[in-house]
């Protein structure tokens, strides 16, 4: 599998999901940064018009979409 030989900086759901429930992200922008890296390494290993880059870069706008929606209460949260 050549898969580790072009892409320096694997991630997966899986990875993030651990990352998540161990409260490993200090801020939105570490999470969204693993998410983009999902999309970036599909772009360089699928190209970009793989389904797989497209499906990957619908779950980034997503998340991002979803933090925006959330940014009033989790700024409320962060100051207490």
């Amino acid at each position: 599998m050549d898969y580790y030989t072009i892409i320096q900086k694997p991630m997966d759901l899986q990875t993030i999901r651990e990352n998540l429930r161990q409260k490993k992200y200090q801020s939105r922008e570490e999470f969204l940064a693993d998410v983009n890296q999902i999309v970036e390494n599909s772009n360089l290993y699928n190209g970009p018009k793989s389904s797989l880059t497209v499906a990957a870069q619908r779950m980034l706008n997503k998340c991002v979409e979803r933090l925006g929606e959330k940014e009033e209460r989790l700024m409320r949260l962060e100051k207490r």
